[in-house]
């Protein structure tokens, strides 16, 4: 989806942040990600190393892109990533 389309969805969705999803994390975050797996990759590191989505996801803004319900926690505290990804809907 375009940048456009994956802002909207992400909007959408702020009522999800504080939430429990049905895996059993809670949603601190809603962020737009790249859907190319090597992208999504860059992305994640300079995610990680900025802890700012909305910076990291600047250089992809052209590409296809996802947006992904994420536990920030479990991330930061255990470089271990849970996410759900949200409908184009």
């Amino acid at each position: 989806m375009t940048y456009i389309e994956a802002q909207r969805i992400k909007d959408d969705n702020q009522n999800l942040i504080g939430k429990v999803d049905s895996k059993g994390f809670t949603i601190t975050e809603i962020i737009i990600v790249p859907s190319d797996a090597n992208s999504r990759e860059d992305f994640l590191r300079s995610y990680m190393f900025s802890k700012n989505a909305e910076i990291s996801i600047l250089p992809y803004q052209n590409d296809d892109l996802i947006v992904w319900a994420v536990d920030t926690k479990h991330l930061h505290e255990a470089n271990v990533l849970f996410y759900s990804e949200l409908p184009n809907e």
